[in-house]
């Protein structure tokens, strides 16, 4: 099972001005697992529960079972690419996928607002 989520770029010139782009972050969900392990393509990123996909995940559900994710990213953290919000939206829809309930749209809303 696998979630992506496009990367925007944003105007320096117009701020409100945001694009998609062909860049962006996918998760592949993997078996579960008595923790969180997160594998990826970008070594600075966190590979535990510290990891903001999976805290985002546990905010929407703390109940979650952990997994292996495996993070393929092509939008860089620090470059205005949207990495942050990206990893919110992952986060939001990892917990909407792999949790019991529904996530009622609300809820991704509020979450992705705190974050």
């Amino acid at each position: 099972m696998a979630i992506w989520v496009p990367g925007t770029i944003t105007s320096r010139i117009q701020p409100d001005l945001a694009l998609a782009i062909d860049r962006g972050v996918a998760l592949d969900i993997g078996e579960e697992s008595f923790e969180w392990r997160v594998t990826s393509n970008d070594a600075s990123l966190p590979t535990d529960q510290t990891n903001l996909i999976v805290s985002v995940a546990e905010t929407v559900d703390p109940l979650l079972v952990p997994h292996d994710l495996t993070l393929h990213t092509t939008v860089k953290t620090g470059v205005g690419l949207g990495a942050s919000l990206a990893a919110t939206m992952l986060g939001i829809e990892l917990a909407a996928t792999i949790g019991d309930q529904p996530v009622p749209l609300s809820k991704k809303l509020s979450v992705a607002d705190f974050f």
